[in-house]
């Protein structure tokens, strides 16, 4: 048994995907199959003495297993040529020298196969599919006018070839189907893994830290006796700990059930400003800490059609990002609300440390690294993710953009409401 699996798995690697290695095993499986099948044939027709179908049949066979050898020394390209094009000439070769014994069935899996195989690329997977399924019609045109074979009545050839053809297709889009449906079911598995990883990285670092930072701070303030001055200092520093670590859970608690069960979006007509001034309000406390001037800009009142609790946690992590990032004393956060072509466009820009291209490009992927804000503030790295996720569920987008200068700008567009 052993031996077997080794056999189906030659060529596959630690680094190769899911897909990758269940397409190998498929491959060899058949080829495997196939080498086995036509050891059997040569063996039950030995004692006719047809040399030419025998030797064709131990060709046939060293194909096959031509096919595993091209897998093992990952030759891939190699396989799924004589795989999808080579075997099936041979099976026309059976059709066109030996006549009707069945050989021409075997092109029907080999279609399926094809289809199978190379998915997702839909155009290579139709090519070969049409070639087999050329070859297969071939096939029976050879077999019905070359050999002496049953003499179809009128209606029998009306509907003999229509019927190959269309029972053919319903094959390739069958396996089409089942093989995005898998695609799916793989992505979806994938999503859900790394939302897992996610959450344990977050529980066993990012939570984990600043607990252990209040134990320790606990554990000082408990034996060694402390002035006033020392205790307010201390306590000011608990309460921002505690602060950033309940912040921190409740995002990764929406982030998790918003992956995990899906959150339900209640539109409503509001005032966008509104909204942005509580927000403000409440990084106030944060801001003045660092000593980051917080500006804002509208004209007038702005309405939005969009989940209110939803834009407050986004606006929340942008606004408080933007604080984050921004220069101790000489920090400057500015947002401005405008209108344009039917969207509302929230636009909170800061004079802080900016990013690099490279992690621009990873700004709202959840596997990126968490960086520190100015002032050394941590974070659970996915609050960008969670904003971009809850955004785009309002039918707006989530943009983020380099200054010229230094720092970043955030876009939050959102459908408005004609006054």
């Amino acid at each position: 048994m052993k031996t077997l699996t080794n056999l189906l798995r030659a060529g596959v690697l630690p680094k190769h995907s899911f897909k990758e290695t269940n397409d190998l095993v498929l491959i060899n499986t058949r080829s495997l199959s196939g080498a086995s099948i036509c050891f059997v044939l040569f063996f039950v027709a030995l004692p006719t003495f047809e040399w030419p179908y025998l030797g064709l049949t131990l060709f046939t066979a060293v194909t096959c297993l031509l096919i595993m050898v091209s897998n093992y020394f990952h030759k891939f390209q190699l396989a799924i040529f004589f795989f999808l094009v080579i075997a099936p000439a041979v099976m026309m070769t059976y059709v066109f020298i030996f006549g009707s014994i069945g050989i021409e069935l075997y092109l029907i899996p080999g279609a399926t196969f094809a289809t199978y195989l190379l998915y997702p690329s839909k155009w290579k997977s139709a090519l070969f599919f049409v070639y087999l399924l050329l070859l297969f019609v071939s096939s029976k045109l050879i077999l019905l006018w070359k050999f002496d074979t049953p003499v179809l009545n009128e209606l029998q050839g009306v509907l003999y070839f229509p019927n190959i053809v269309l029972a053919l297709s319903l094959t390739y889009l069958a396996t089409l189907m089942f093989r995005s449906f898998q695609e799916d079911q793989r992505i979806e598995l994938n999503r859900s893994n790394q939302v897992k990883q996610r959450l344990m990285s977050i529980i066993s670092h990012d939570l984990r830290s600043p607990v252990i930072s209040l134990k320790q701070l606990l554990g000082y303030a408990e034996k060694v006796g402390l002035e006033e001055d020392e205790f307010k200092e201390y306590l000011k520093r608990l309460t921002t700990s505690v602060q950033y670590t309940s912040e921190m859970i409740d995002k990764v608690l929406f982030w998790a059930n918003n992956q995990m069960k899906g959150i339900e979006v209640e539109k409503k007509n509001f005032d966008i400003g509104q909204l942005v001034e509580e927000v403000l309000d409440v990084a106030q406390e944060s801001a003045k800490q660092k000593e980051v001037k917080l500006n804002f800009h509208r004209n007038g009142e702005l309405t939005v059609d969009a989940d209110p609790e939803m834009l407050r946690l986004v606006l929340s992590n942008v606004v408080n990002n933007a604080v984050k990032f921004s220069p101790k004393k000489v920090g400057e956060v500015s947002v401005g609300i405008s209108k344009m072509e039917g969207f509302a466009c929230v636009e909170v820009k800061d004079n802080g440390i900016g990013m690099s291209e490279s992690e621009m490009e990873q700004i709202f992927a959840l596997e990126k690294t968490v960086s520190l804000g100015s002032d050394g503030e941590k974070g659970a790295g996915i609050g960008l993710v969670l904003s971009k996720e809850l955004i785009e569920m309002n039918g707006g987008e989530l943009l983020a953009f380099r200054n010229e200068e230094r720092g970043m700008r955030m876009c939050i567009t959102l459908p408005a409401k004609d006054a």
